[in-house]
Order: C-alpha cells, then structure tokens, then sequence
C-alpha cells in the first residue's frame, strides 16, 4: 500500500536526474570551452612572433585580441546558462521537498487525529469494545 506522497517523490526523483543530466552536459560544455581556450591561447603564444598574428585592424586591437573577447563572451554565456539551470533545478527541488513536507504532515496530523479518536473510544469503553453511550443512542432512535 503506497501513501499519498510516493507518487510525488518519484517525479521528485525523475525531475532530479534530469536537472543532474542538464548539469553534466552543461559542465563537459564549459570543460570544452576552457580546453578550446587552453589551446587557442597555446597557438596565440607559439605565434605572437609571427606578425600575421599581430596585424592591426582599423580600431588598434590585434586579432587574437578579438578572438579573445569573442571566446570571452562565449563563456560568460554559457556560465550565465550554467547558474540559470542551477537555479531553476533548485526552485524544482525546493518546491517538490516543500509538497511532500506539506502531504507528511496532512498524513501524520489525519492519523494522530485517528489515533485520538480510537484512543476516546476505548477510554469510554472502558476497555470492553462497547460503548455505553452509543449502544443507548441506537436503542432510543429505535424505540426498543
């Protein structure tokens, strides 16, 4: 028999594994781009004293400087993308934590609840399983 909440922890779960899956492509993305950078800045040394690297454009920047800008850029974005996924996948899991919180308590307080109402039963009872004040309310609505 399955409570109320497991249905709810598995698209927990589901929704978890996912934002992990998002997570891992984002970083290898991020890990690729580090490595391209490693390796363009690796060419750009090995050539600075080649002046077909170092040729000015008409606004004073050489060209691996405005490589350098471009890959730049390119990895703030893809950072940028990176917190944003964190972020949305923490929103997800503090919202799915917060459900199954909120439906353990509703279980817990509707079976304290249960439990109370089946403890006054067996105090009027006195331990006997009958009820004084029940069996003489059935006998008085059937006039027996």
């Amino acid at each position: 028999m399955m409570s109320e909440g497991c249905g709810s922890t598995i698209s927990f779960q589901e929704k978890k594994a996912e934002i992990e899956t998002h997570a891992r492509v984002v970083v290898e993305d991020v890990n690729s781009l580090l490595k391209e950078e490693h390796e363009f800045r690796t060419d750009i040394m090995a050539g600075v004293s080649n002046s077909r690297n170092t040729e000015l454009r008409g606004n004073g920047k050489d060209i691996s400087s405005e490589i350098l800008d471009v890959q730049n850029d390119q990895r703030s974005d893809k950072l940028h993308e990176c917190k944003d996924t964190h972020s949305s996948g923490m929103d997800v899991v503090r919202d799915a934590t917060k459900e199954n919180l909120r439906k353990a308590e509703d279980t817990t307080s509707g079976r304290t609840m249960y439990d109370k109402v089946k403890q006054k039963v067996a105090e009027a009872s006195n331990g006997s399983g009958y009820e004084p004040d029940l069996a003489r309310s059935m006998k008085d609505k059937s006039g027996k």
